[in-house]
């Protein structure tokens, strides 16, 4: 099956209408902060992999939020723990630093790197909003972003004898969560890669 023919949905498709939507409820998911990063990249994987009507309308269900309830009913949306906030701003001057596991994403944040590192790890991050903002500046350093397939990142960053590059997925979620990278990066590395392997990786290798 070529799940890219799916995704980019240049042909109809069993079921399409329900799995736009399906996939638009997970999005939204994502936005609310009731839905991590990873879980929506394996979730909309289904969505588009499955030609079973029902797993479509269960994960549509059971992803959205019931309506008069003082209960959000997601699939496996809500951690044990709650994720906690992740400051607003990383920094990393002659060191390192690392931020990964689950922790709430804020609308915007900032990463300053000089002569050191600095990793952002959103595998199972939560956002509070489907468009996201980093802001970097990076001085003699590197800025690494890694985000679950299907994510769309968008770099901005003006480079002066540095590297600004994003490796992931050529397949992309129409409508899905955004990562936008923006700010500076002097003599110094700024790059967004995927995880490990997925369901991407079936399809594309």
């Amino acid at each position: 099956m070529n799940l890219g023919r799916f995704i980019t949905m240049t042909s109809p498709v069993p079921f399409q209408d329900k799995r736009e939507y399906a996939q638009a409820q997970l999005t939204q998911a994502v936005g609310d902060g009731r839905l991590d990063l990873g879980r929506f990249s394996d979730l909309v994987g289904t969505v588009w992999e499955t030609d079973d009507i029902a797993t479509i309308d269960r994960i549509t269900r059971e992803v959205a939020v019931v309506p008069n309830s003082s209960v959000e009913q997601t699939v496996q949306t809500a951690p044990a723990t709650p994720p906690t906030d992740i400051p607003t701003r990383l920094v990393a001057i002659f060191g390192t630093h690392k931020r990964k596991g689950r922790f709430r994403l804020p609308g915007m944040a900032q990463a300053l790197c000089i002569f050191g590192d600095v990793t952002l790890d959103l595998s199972e991050a939560s956002l509070t909003a489907p468009e996201t903002l980093v802001d970097v500046t990076c001085i003699f350093g590197t800025i690494k972003v890694i985000v679950p397939p299907g994510v769309m990142v968008e770099s901005q960053v003006a480079s002066v004898f540095g590297e600004d590059k994003v490796t992931i997925s050529e397949t992309t979620i129409p409508n899905g969560p955004r990562i936008t990278l923006r700010g500076a990066n002097i003599f110094g590395t700024v790059k967004a890669k995927n995880p490990g392997k997925s369901w991407f990786t079936k399809f594309y290798g």
